[in-house]
C-alpha cells in the first residue's frame, strides 16, 4: 500500500510538483529529505508520507529509496499505530520536534525495513 502510493515520486520532479519541499535536510545512511508540510498532523497515513527520502545516484540523479511518517511530538506523547504487526520503529526525533518512522520501500535495508539508518545509502 505504502510503497504502490509513493511509486509516483520516484520521479523528484512529480513530489515537487505536488508539494514536497527539499528542506537542505541530507543525513548519512539516510539521504536528501523532502517535506510536505499540509501532512504534518497526528495521524498516521501509509499513503501519504510527511516525507520522502532521496539518494543521489552517480551522476546527480535523484532516487526514491524511503518514505518516511512524522507526527509532531507537540501533538502526542506517544507515536501513533503504525503500520500492521508492531515491527515499526518510530522514534522521538529531538532535533526536528517529531515522531518519524522510516520506511524503506523502495531501497533494501538489511537491518530491517522500518530501521531509522540503512547503510545501503551513502
Amino acid at each position: 500500500m505504502a510503497r504502490r502510493a509513493a511509486a509516483r515520486y520516484q520521479d523528484v520532479q512529480e513530489a515537487l510538483k505536488d508539494g514536497y519541499v527539499d528542506i537542505n535536510v541530507v543525513l548519512p545512511n539516510m539521504g536528501r529529505h523532502l517535506l510536505k508540510e499540509s501532512l504534518l498532523d497526528a495521524k498516521f497515513d501509509a499513503e501519504r508520507p510527511e516525507v520522502l527520502v532521496y539518494t543521489e545516484e552517480p551522476g546527480g540523479h535523484l532516487s526514491l529509496v524511503a518514505a518516511e511518517y512524522a507526527v509532531p511530538l507537540q501533538l502526542t506523547d506517544t507515536p501513533p499505530d503504525g503500520f500492521p504487526g508492531g515491527a515499526d520503529q518510530w522514534f522521538a526525533d529531538q532535533r526536528f520536534q517529531l515522531w518519524t518512522l522510516h520506511a524503506w520501500i523502495f531501497r533494501e535495508n538489511p537491518d530491517g525495513m522500518f530501521n531509522p539508518t540503512n547503510r545501503r545509502v551513502p
